[in-house]
């Protein structure tokens, strides 16, 4: 399912995409009422992260702001058929409703984010900065790079994420090529980010409102900053998808024409610099929740599941292992298009282990059943089940066979002129 939210002045309209024909909704649009409920939301899981859990006040608190933030924004048909659905949702937002957390909506029975493999687009009038960019389906095995970087010291389990992410993608060598860097000055991050297919951030990261360009990475000798991230798309393409595990790395203001030519937050900068997908935080994150989340979904990720299961099935696992009142789940945000799959499963013995909608479950097999060519091993074991024997020879290909009756047609011609010319 894919809806479409855009603002005209004091409406807001949505647009269900039902091929071949889409659905129009318009709702009353109250802008400081939904900013409002956003911070509303926020705050809940600041404090929570303050007490280190959700406590079922927070909870109750979540929901609560979650659902009236849902009758704000979702037309009161829609709701009752998404209440209804599952698999993969798309959410194509206009840039004034970009600081929306659109993951928390509560529909009275489930978050948005927890119901759905979820993923933003962002429908901007702004021009990307790349010039070339890497092809949504790339060669495996893609190569990735996880950047380490404790600033302050401050991150206990910082290298537990890094070697935890190492030893996961390490079993799966034909579909990942990993590289760990540990240097935390600019100039080496600057040149090796664009050697890679994926990349990983592990570290503090910030986000001022105020001036949401110098959100940025922080790093051992300063801060690789959004704006100069927005501008790196040249030459050469961007990371394909760029996962930023730092606290709010994914907050994004309204893209509006005061902020025009700025770019707003890490989220914003990569998509405009030629990255195709986008994982962050919108809020602060406690060290080790974040390694649970990261390795998850890089984990569904490599038995191919699309993106957005892959996030989801993160949220899911962190629930299952840690409970509800775990904070990791809530707090991340996939900008991209949630239906692709990066690493596709090879042949049908690797099935994805998470549920995925119709559409990823067809993107797992790297061809389809009826388009995919059989080997000589195949023929053996389908006539072998079949009770059948393998035929002996070989036959000879179509175009050959083609070739030596034209080449028989036209000697036939040639001795049948010579026996006429004889009798003559």
């Amino acid at each position: 399912m894919k809806l479409t939210f855009s603002v005209s002045g004091s409406q807001l309209r949505c647009v269900e995409d039902r091929t071949p024909l889409g659905r129009r909704h318009l709702l009353p649009y109250d802008p400081a009422r939904i900013a409002d409920l956003s911070a509303e939301l926020l705050s809940v899981l600041e404090r929570a992260n303050r007490a280190r859990t959700i406590s079922e006040a927070n909870l109750g608190n979540l929901k609560l702001a979650g659902e009236e933030l849902a009758r704000q924004l979702i037309p009161k048909e829609l709701q009752a058929r998404l209440r209804g659905t599952m698999g993969i949702l798309t959410l194509a937002i206009d840039e004034e409703l970009a600081p929306v957390p659109w993951e928390l909506l509560y529909d009275g029975e489930q978050f948005l984010c927890r119901r759905f493999d979820l993923g933003r687009l962002l429908v901007t009038d702004w021009r990307p900065e790349a010039t070339v960019w890497r092809p949504a389906e790339l060669r495996q095995p893609l190569r990735m790079l996880v950047i380490c970087s404790d600033t302050r010291g401050d991150l206990e389990r910082l290298e537990w994420e890094c070697n935890g992410l190492l030893s996961t993608m390490d079993a799966h060598p034909e579909k990942l090529s990993v590289r760990l860097l540990r240097a935390q000055d600019l100039e080496s991050v600057r040149r090796a980010l664009k050697s890679y297919d994926l990349v990983h951030f592990a570290g503090h990261a910030d986000y001022d409102p105020a001036d949401p360009g110098g959100a940025g990475w922080h790093l051992g000798d300063g801060k690789l900053m959004a704006e100069e991230i927005a501008t790196m798309g040249m030459a050469r393409p961007m990371p394909v998808l760029v996962f930023s595990n730092a606290c709010q790395t994914g907050l994004e203001g309204p893209w509006d024409a005061q902020r025009r030519g700025r770019v707003l937050g890490l989220a914003g900068s990569f998509l405009l610099s030629g990255s195709r997908f986008y994982v962050g935080t919108q809020w602060e994150l406690l060290d080790g929740i974040g390694a649970q989340v990261a390795t998850h979904f890089y984990d569904a990720l490599v038995r191919g599941a699309n993106v957005g299961a892959a996030l989801r099935a993160a949220r899911l696992r962190v629930i299952e292992d840690s409970g509800e009142d775990a904070l990791g789940w809530a707090g991340y945000v996939l900008y991209g298009d949630p239906t692709h799959v990066l690493l596709p499963a090879v042949g049908s013995s690797e099935r994805p282990e998470v549920r995925t909608a119709a559409t990823g479950r067809l993107g797992v097999r790297a061809t389809l059943p009826w388009k995919r060519r059989l080997s000589s091993g195949d023929v053996a074991d389908r006539l072998a089940a079949e009770g059948g024997e393998e035929p002996s020879g070989v036959g000879l290909p179509p175009w050959l066979l083609a070739g030596v009756m034209v080449l028989m047609l036209l000697l036939a011609a040639a001795l049948g002129a010579w026996l006429i010319s004889l009798l003559r």
